[in-house]
């Protein structure tokens, strides 16, 4: 099967780690047979990124005879939509279904993501969701929830202090780890600072907040393993994707309750899911773990995470669509041919 992934996120020299959860599902598919091209692109600056990439992959299409189209986040799924008569699965993945976050500052543009993710999802073929917040959000009951995989052999335990020196922190320190850009209004990195503050000044022992962003993929996880806790505060999440990715290093998590956070650290004794959104309760769950100050077992939290096994779902939903708009083609073929009669 012959298919063309369209994503407006992708691993770059600039930008190593954006769309790599992608990446790893096209390598993952492609050692199951599937012949794969990618169309990535950027489309954050203008919406004439938007109407080029368009053209772009008219063209790309019109050059290659593709069985299906897997667009993933909903801007790159409308496209594809639009570009092509052929069966399209669009996956989505939280900020292109929720939008930039209520404190991004440009309401219109998250307004118009939203827009746009709805609309793809509509024109889909098949949709695949990484968790059930999204299918829930989405109001797509057909919807396939699927979450993206992790490295585990890139994701493992190691020994913090080994790698402290290496990183510079100070062993003598509690290390609370915050992953993303602390720019991004969705992660809400003042709030992380602001429960490490409060935190710090209800304990005897030091506490640093330390942030992993745009980091290479294969240093993530030296700074996970390096922490004592990692700390999620965003107002929304797809996954989240770095809560998974700390299990495998049996890190704990405090994570207030986005994506699927409820449902993974339900199975992982030694983390906490946050009863309230707010700076308070992410203290109190901070302050929780630091004390105990040990590893947890995250291996339960993540045992649905295989590659080879999700990816072979997402197979699974490729014949299933490709079947779908065979028989839907043979049915136009005989209502054209019975009016002729």
């Amino acid at each position: 099967m012959r298919v063309l992934f369209v994503t407006s996120e992708w691993p770059s020299e600039r930008y190593p780690a954006y769309g790599i959860f992608v990446q790893r599902q096209v390598c993952a598919l492609a050692s199951l047979g599937i012949e794969a091209r990618v169309f990535a692109f950027r489309g954050r600056a203008s919406i004439s990124q938007y109407v080029r990439a368009f053209w772009h992959l008219r063209d790309v299409l019109a050059c290659g005879n593709y069985d299906l189209i897997h667009a993933h986040f909903g801007q790159a799924g409308l496209l594809a939509s639009l570009a092509s008569r052929k069966p399209t699965v669009v996956t989505f993945h939280g900020s292109d279904v929720f939008g930039l976050g209520r404190n991004s500052g440009e309401p219109l543009k998250s307004a118009l993501l939203r827009t746009a993710s709805r609309l793809a999802a509509y024109l889909a073929s098949a949709v695949i969701v990484v968790s059930p917040e999204l299918k829930r959000e989405l109001r797509k009951d057909d919807a396939h929830v699927i979450p993206m995989s992790i490295d585990r052999h890139l994701f493992r335990p190691m020994l913090p202090e080994d790698l402290r020196s290496e990183l510079g922190w100070s062993v003598n320190e509690r290390v609370v780890l915050f992953i993303g850009d602390p720019k991004n209004p969705i992660k809400r990195f003042s709030l992380a600072q602001d429960a490490v503050r409060r935190a710090a000044s209800a304990v005897s022992f030091p506490i640093a907040l330390r942030v992993c962003d745009n980091v290479a993929p294969a240093k993530v996880p030296l700074y996970l393993n390096a922490a004592d806790v990692l700390v999620i505060t965003s107002e929304h999440e797809g996954g989240p994707l770095v809560l998974r990715e700390a299990l495998a290093c049996n890190v704990p998590v405090v994570s207030v309750d986005v994506g699927d956070a409820r449902q993974r650290l339900a199975k992982v004794s030694g983390c906490v899911l946050t009863e309230m959104d707010d700076a308070e309760s992410i203290s109190v769950g901070l302050i929780r773990v630091l004390t105990h100050h040990r590893r947890v077992d995250g291996s339960k939290g993540i045992a649905d995470l295989d590659d080879q096994t999700l990816a072979s779902r997402v197979l699974s939903v490729y014949r299933s669509t490709k079947a779908c708009t065979s028989s839907e083609e043979m049915r136009k073929q005989i209502a054209d041919g019975s009016r002729r009669l």
